[in-house]
């Protein structure tokens, strides 16, 4: 009996483990990967298929580093946090156009947390310098919330924060 339990057990997670249902997140940006790690469950997976030959499209030196991203944005820009130590950056490239716009926090640690662009084209992302910051698409800050510690992962709930939260626009 024990055995016959411990099997359907094992045979159910073997069966069941690997099913991702998609969930409607309505306010993410309508584009192939508006997160880190592409869906809210953060499984990585798409529903793209990969390449299929060897042959690069384009390819480019990223002179500040990559410590997170890309994402996608809806008109297909890529979003990165840098990896540049002594001042922090973040960045929007364009395939086949190069560097698009570049926002300096003016911290001295990256900008490595959760990015994440919404409907309205506006990208969020946290750092180790205890902010969270919104840009808008064109790169200008949109405001940045003062936390109480470093951010080493964001998730943005429909509605942002709380009433009485802290915002510095510039």
């Amino acid at each position: 009996m024990v055995r016959k339990i411990l099997l359907t057990v094992l045979l159910s997670n073997i069966l069941y483990s690997q099913q991702q249902v998609d969930i409607h997140w309505p306010t993410l940006a309508d584009s192939p990967w508006p997160m880190i790690k592409h869906d809210p469950q953060f499984t990585g997976r798409s529903q793209y298929l990969g390449p299929q030959t060897s042959t690069v499209a384009w390819s480019e030196d990223m002179g500040l580093g990559i410590f997170s991203g890309p994402i996608v944005g809806q008109n297909g820009d890529l979003y990165f946090g840098s990896y540049y130590v002594d001042s922090s950056f973040f960045y929007c490239y364009t395939p086949n156009y190069g560097l698009r716009w570049l926002y300096q926090t003016g911290s001295n640690r990256p900008p490595q947390s959760g990015i994440i662009v919404d409907s309205g084209s506006t990208i969020y992302f946290g750092g180790r310098d205890n902010y969270l910051y919104a840009l808008r698409s064109d790169g200008t800050l949109k405001w940045k919330y003062e936390t109480s510690g470093q951010i080493v992962s964001t998730v943005i709930p429909n509605k942002l924060f709380p009433a009485n939260r802290k915002l510095m626009a510039e």
